[in-house]
């Protein structure tokens, strides 16, 4: 779905979509009113994943079918995120670190799945919960901070 396109966030609270076969046109734009940090697609699927820098730092899910509102808040307090998908069911998980040092995930429900049309087999494979391999290669590197791990299911 999204080979050869590419997504930037800026601080003045824009998402912009590109195809890198024409890549000084804008193929669309979200805007918010928050500095954005971060922002990145929904593996395989339609939609994309902002993270806020504000007073609540907010974790957002856009759907590409609606560029004017997120359809979801999943967090706030966030730090950093990626995506993973444990290996014991076939849902998308969101990893994420808070402001408080601590790990968390969270899932898109099946709702939120199906408007995106994710396709979670074709997602990178995480192969346990251990709190190593759980963590995406860029969140590794803030792994020694860690106050504390929150994983539901795995408690």
């Amino acid at each position: 779905q999204n080979e050869g396109h590419i997504i930037t966030c800026s601080v003045d609270g824009a998402v912009k979509f590109w195809n890198m076969s024409s890549p000084t046109s804008c193929q669309a734009t979200i805007k918010t009113n928050s500095l954005l940090v971060q922002a990145r697609y929904v593996p395989n699927g339609y939609g994309v994943l902002t993270l806020n820098e504000d007073a609540n730092s907010a974790l957002r899910v856009w759907s590409l079918q609606n560029l004017n509102t997120p359809q979801k808040t999943i967090a706030s307090s966030v730090k950093n995120f990626d995506w993973c998908l444990r290996s014991s069911h076939s849902m998308l998980d969101i990893v994420y670190i808070t402001s408080e040092q601590t790990l968390r995930t969270a899932s898109l429900n099946p709702e939120i799945s199906q408007m995106l049309k994710v396709k979670p087999k074709e997602a990178r494979l995480v192969s346990s919960y251990s709190a190593v391999d759980l963590l995406p290669n860029n969140l590794k590197q803030e792994f020694n901070h860690l106050k504390r791990i929150i994983i539901p299911g795995a408690e």
